[in-house]
Formats: structure tokens, C-alpha cells, sequence
């Protein structure tokens, strides 16, 4: 993988959000300033009820960065996720929930390691 050239997709599963989407996008926006143009975040909207998809459809409006599937109801996280890795367009994709209870920040850590060592997989474990 060329170290200036990647695209990272940020998947992000949601429902019934609305409340962490600003947060979380501040949060990641702001960890990942050091490779802005080098990724996405694509939120997959699991059938929300509340105005998780109106927020996400504001965030696009400002930020081309931002994409949205839009499931035409709830079909579980684990569906979600299949739905949004079928539509990824990064060379890698960072599955991360909206709660920020995994640190943004790390994601660079991930990317660094995958960039300078050539993992296929890098992922982090909670201690």
C-alpha cells in the first residue's frame, strides 16, 4: 500500500443516535485531521425511528466525507455492518461505534501500523 495514497471507510452502524452523531463526528473529525483526504465515514442507518438520518444528512451537506445506507428498517448490527462493508469504498474499513467508548485517536495508530508494517488485519483489544 502507497503511504500517500489509501482510502480509509470508517464504518459506523446507528439507530436511534440521534444524539451522539454531532459529538462523534467532532471527536473523530478532529483525531483524524493528520489524513484528511485519505478516508470516509459512512454511517449505515439500522432503521432509526428518531432524526438519526436527518442529522447525518445535515453532516453531509457540509462535509463530503460523509456517506449514508439507509436500511428500510431494522435488520440487527451485524446486518448493518454487512451492509455497509458491501458498500466501503476505502482500501480498509474501521468498524467503530457512535458511543465514542473506543477512542478515535487509536485509528491512527491502526493506520500506521497497517500502513508502515503491511498487516492484513490490525485491530485493538478493550483491557
Amino acid at each position: 500500500m502507497d503511504k500517500n495514497n489509501y482510502f480509509i471507510t470508517l464504518l459506523v452502524p446507528v439507530y436511534n443516535e440521534h444524539e451522539a452523531i454531532n459529538s462523534f463526528y467532532v471527536e473523530v473529525t478532529k483525531a483524524l485531521s493528520e489524513i484528511d483526504g485519505h478516508y470516509e465515514i459512512m454511517f449505515v442507518n439500522d432503521g432509526s425511528r428518531d432524526d438519526t438520518v436527518e442529522i447525518i444528512k445535515k453532516l453531509i451537506e457540509k462535509d463530503k466525507r460523509i456517506a449514508l445506507v439507509n436500511l428500510s428498517r431494522n435488520f440487527g448490527k451485524e446486518a448493518a455492518m454487512t451492509a455497509g462493508l458491501r458498500h466501503a469504498s476505502g482500501d480498509a474499513v474501521v468498524p467503530i461505534d457512535v458511543d465514542l467508548q473506543d477512542p478515535p485517536h487509536l485509528i491512527l495508530d491502526f493506520v500506521k501500523a497497517w500502513l508502515d508494517k503491511d498487516y492484513d488485519m490490525v485491530y485493538g483489544i478493550r483491557v
